[in-house]
Formats: C-alpha cells, sequence, structure tokens
C-alpha cells in the first residue's frame, strides 16, 4: 500500500486531491494533510508517508523547505509538486532538488491518477534494482530499523516491553541507569546537507551507547545512555564539542539543548518533549551556545531533584568567572563552556551552580553585560548598528537587534533616537 501526504494551503484544491486519492483503483491510500509545510512535517513523521504531493508557495515553510527537511527524515520520499507558477526558475530548482514529477493547476483528476501510478511504478522498479530479493539492501534495512527504533523512544509510541525485544533483535545495548536527551539545531545559510548528516553519521556511529535521530534537515536529537549521571553530562558535552569541531566548514553554527537527566526508558520521550519546548523558547542570542534546559526554562526541570544553595567554598569560583566574562564578553566565542574551562569545572556543573548563586543563567548575566555596555556606546558614539553589534560579542547585527529589544523594549535605533532628543 502507498500512503500518499497532500500539503496545500488551498482549502478546496486539497480537497479535490483528497477526493481523487480516495476513488484511485489499486494499493493506494490517503493518509494524511496539512495547510502548510511546517505542519506537514511534524505529522508526517508520524505517518511516514510514500509519497509526498505538495504546492509550493506556502506559509510558515514552502514546498522547497519542506522537501528538503522530508527528504532527511524520509529519505525514501518521492514527491510530486503542484504550482500555479510555471516560470523557469520553479522547474529548475524543483529538477536540482531530485522531484519525481511537476504538475501545474489546476491539476486535472485523471492527470493525478496518472502521475501518482507512474511515481508508484517508480518506486517498485527501484525496489528490483536492490540486492535483496525483497527490494532492500540489509545495510539500508539495519539503519532504517535503528532510526525507527530511536524516534519509538524520543516520541513514546510504543511499549517498553515491545522496544526490548527490538533492542535485543537489533543488537542495542540500552539498558543503563540513566538517559540523557541532548538536541543540537543547526544553523547556516546554505549548508551541504549531505555532507552534514553524512558528517554526523560518521561522528555518531563511532560512539557507544549513543543513539541518534534527525528531527528535521537542521535539527538533531542524540540519546546518551549511562550508568553515572554526571558522566552522561559530560559525554554529552564532549559530543557537542566533536560535532563543532568535525562541522566548523559546513555549519559554522550549533545551538545544542541538554535535558534533563532520566532513569527510565520511557521517561525519554517526556525528557525528550521538554527539551525540544526549551530549546523553542530559548533566545536568539543563545545562537552557537551549549544550554541545558535550567538556562532556558526557570521552571523545576523534568524529574530533577530539588536545588540547593551552593556551598560556600563555590563563591571564589563563580566570582573568577564573573570576573572572566566581564572582561571577555566582548568575544563572540565566549560560553558557558569556555567559562567553565576557565575555572576548572564540567559545563554541567558550573552551569548550575552559577544559576543558583546569582538567581539567573550564566546566558542572561552575558546577555546584561553585553546590552549594557551597547547602551553605553549607543549614547556616546556615533557607530553604526552593525560595529557596535560586533563590538560586544554578536557576529550578527539582527541578533543583536533582536536580544536588544527583548531586554529593553526597544530596538537599537528607537533608544539612540530617545536619548538624542531627551
Amino acid at each position: 500500500m502507498y500512503q500518499i501526504f497532500v500539503v496545500e494551503d488551498e482549502l478546496l484544491i486539497r480537497q479535490s486531491i483528497r477526493n481523487t486519492i480516495e476513488k484511485m483503483q489499486g494499493p493506494y491510500s490517503f493518509c494524511g494533510e496539512a495547510s502548510d509545510g511546517e505542519m506537514a512535517l511534524s505529522i508526517m513523521q508520524d505517518l511516514m508517508p510514500d509519497i509526498l504531493i505538495t504546492d509550493i508557495r506556502m506559509p510558515f515553510l514552502d514546498g522547497f523547505g519542506l522537501i528538503r527537511h522530508a527528504r532527511s527524515i524520509m529519505p525514501w520520499i518521492r514527491v510530486i509538486i503542484i504550482s500555479g507558477y510555471g516560470d523557469f526558475e520553479y522547474a529548475r530548482k524543483a529538477i536540482t532538488m531530485g522531484v519525481d514529477r511537476y504538475l501545474l493547476k489546476p491539476v486535472r483528476p485523471i492527470e493525478l491518477i496518472k502521475t501518482v501510478e507512474e511515481v508508484a511504478a517508480q518506486i517498485e522498479k527501484d525496489k528490483q534494482k536492490t540486492s535483496m530479493p525483497g527490494g532492500f539492501d540489509p545495510d539500508e534495512v539495519q539503519i532504517a530499523l535503528r532510526k525507527h527504533f530511536t524516534q519509538q523512544l524520543l516520541y513514546g509510541s510504543t511499549e517498553i516491553g515491545t522496544l526490548l525485544e527490538q533492542a535485543r533483535i537489533l543488537k542495542l545495548d540500552i539498558i543503563r541507569s540513566c538517559y540523557l536527551v541532548l538536541v543540537c539545531q543547526f544553523e547556516s545559510q546554505d549548508p551541504d546537507q549531505a555532507l552534514l548528516v553524512s558528517t554526523v553519521h560518521a561522528v555518531l556511529t563511532e560512539m557507544e551507547q549513543v543513539l541518534f535521530y534527525f528531527n528535521a534537515a537542521d535539527q538533531l536529537t542524540v540519546i546518551v545512555c549511562d550508568n553515572d549521571a554526571a558522566e552522561g553530562n559530560e559525554r554529552a558535552y564532549r559530543l557537542i564539542q566533536i560535532l563543532k569541531h568535525e562541522l566548523r566548514e559546513i555549519c559554522p553554527v550549533i545551538t545544542a539543548m541538554i535535558g534533563t537527566t532520566v532513569s527510565r526508558l520511557g521517561e525519554i520521550a517526556k525528557s525528550h518533549k521538554h527539551t525540544l519546548n526549551c530549546l523553542k523558547q530559548a533566545d536568539r542570542s543563545c545562537a552557537g551556545q551549549v544550554l541545558s534546559t535550567e538556562d532556558a526554562d526557570q521552571k523545576q526541570p523534568l524529574s530533577s531533584p530539588s536545588l540547593k544553595m551552593p556551598d560556600e567554598k563555590y563563591h571564589p569560583v563563580i566570582s573568577q568567572a564573573k570576573a572572566y566574562v566581564r572582561e571577555h564578553f566582548c568575544d563572540p566565542n565566549l560560553s558557558l563552556i569556555s567559562t567553565a574551562e576557565h575555572v576548572g569545572m564540567s559545563s554541567a556543573h558550573f552551569s548550575t551552580l552559577f544559576s543558583q548563586q546569582q538567581g539567573q543563567t550564566f546566558i542572561s548575566y552575558l546577555t546584561q553585560l553585553r546590552v549594557e555596555r551597547a547602551k553605553e556606546m549607543l549614547l556616546s558614539t556615533s557607530l553604526k548598528l552593525a560595529d557596535i553589534a560586533l563590538e560586544v560579542g554578536y557576529n550578527e547585527p539582527n541578533y543583536f537587534s533582536h536580544v536588544f529589544r527583548k531586554v529593553t523594549g526597544m530596538t537599537p535605533k528607537d533608544f539612540r533616537s530617545r536619548a538624542s532628543d531627551q
């Protein structure tokens, strides 16, 4: 049975396509629909369709963006584009992305049926080319099954008994006393997606007790399994540093959120959801940083014990860290990790102690220093906003403006203008 998913922002067109597919004879099933690419991607991760029929121009995430992200999660998916825009550039881009068919609106039912049948025939033809009698390469099957298993852990869609049996079949040693979820967001203007994915695979497949899954083309989730919570955190931070090093030429900006450690397989899905929410809520000024869920969410983290105020013996360490930050806050590479290394502590331990003693996260403290310095420069110099952004540690002027406005309630330009009027 070929599962078909439809994405189209115009309701009447979407209904027409759905009706046509539902009336088709043969192994074809309409499995779902969405009105925009962002919504579609979320639903498709659960349905895992074989064929995607999508418009190009849609709100939130256009058709080309949807195809790119969907292919990173479902490399097998076949794509049929429907569009009211028949110019050469749209067709050229569709071809370069490997789109299977390109149809112009209005799409006639007979034309759509023929196209779906042709795409399904191509799927069967490709299966015949592979080495196994069933049409699948054994290595690809193993990768797909491992990926599906990790997805089930992250989204909590399977009973524990079934998961344990699947782990046994896949020869995965996942029984540990603690599990930690981390999510990496890759930010790049024009990334080489295939190279990024292959590099990540090369790095993580060499690591023991680690499972990983691409939620989207630009987002990676990793499960670290360990018998010691502190060691698990250390491994997570080391893993992120390795990825940053290996991907430095492909994707210079990686934001990572390290979630709360949990003790049961069944709690991984809750930790994953909490970590994703924290990453979404984290300020854009955190781009390139490594955060814990405590940094993005002031509420009590999932399944974490009550926090105690740090020992007085740590006061000099935090004071040393603050002095270091005040001296180096203009450096765009300054981070929680580099500061923790300067004072000789692990990143996880330092993050917790700093938040407890200061009453604010490390990122909040760093942002406050940068914004205050920016205010001084806006009032006392005639430097351009882009130059001020660089001077206070932001490589991207847009990030600087966003952060400044969030902290002060006005843009840097408005701040300078109002000060000069007084």
